[in-house]
């Protein structure tokens, strides 16, 4: 587990982005493709929101790694791959705060239909934002089939990335984060990643 804590939610058409958390799961996937030799087919980045997800795959565009996918939760089940790195967004909802009340942030890249953030491909729209208390304030990021969903995908390998305070009003992601060895931040990940990983994942 990467536990990025510096990001910030940001809301846009009933959608979520996260542009710090972004970056790290840029790094970690750039680090796994030049560093430790994983062709990029074998890695897939999901993230539960498809503002994310459209975010994500334009950076990797960008790193020269466009052949490293890039989906949603939802449109991955029935598939796998060797490495899956998880991009979970929420970073505004913290154990003992009142749900927040989602705010619409509107930044360059998503203000209009034609952003460059869009992709042609995949559905834009989400499930409707949800604050309630009976879900942690995570919305479907608390939904028990999309978090199984995205916590099975690997065959090899599983990186979360995600601000561990706001998952954590979630008893689903209080068990799963118990389960998963903590790395404060993307470089100190792949200061150690030759060690957690298994060698065949090198192969």
């Amino acid at each position: 587990f990467v536990n990025v804590t510096n990001g910030r939610s940001e809301f846009n058409e009933g959608s979520c982005f996260n542009r710090e958390e972004a970056r790290e799961v840029v790094h970690i996937a750039s680090h796994a493709v030049k560093y430790l030799g994983f062709d990029p087919s074998r890695i897939n980045i999901l993230s539960f929101y498809n503002a994310q997800r459209d975010l994500l795959e334009k950076s990797m565009q960008k790193e020269k790694l466009k052949a490293v996918s890039v989906v949603s939760v939802d449109a991955m089940q029935g598939r796998e791959a060797d490495l899956i790195i998880l991009s979970c967004v929420r970073a505004d909802v913290t154990v003992g705060a009142d749900p927040p009340t989602p705010r619409l942030l509107l930044s360059p890249s998503f203000s209009s239909p034609t952003s460059p953030f869009t992709s042609p491909n995949q559905p834009t729209a989400d499930p409707p934002l949800s604050s309630s208390p009976s879900q942690g304030g995570l919305g479907f990021v608390a939904d028990k089939q999309r978090v199984n969903v995205a916590l099975s995908r690997a065959r090899e390998c599983l990186v979360v990335v995600g601000h561990d305070k706001c998952l954590e009003v979630e008893r689903i992601w209080q068990s799963a984060l118990r389960g998963l060895r903590k790395f404060n931040g993307a470089k100190d990940f792949t200061n150690g990643i030759e060690e957690m990983l298994p060698k065949n994942c090198f192969a």
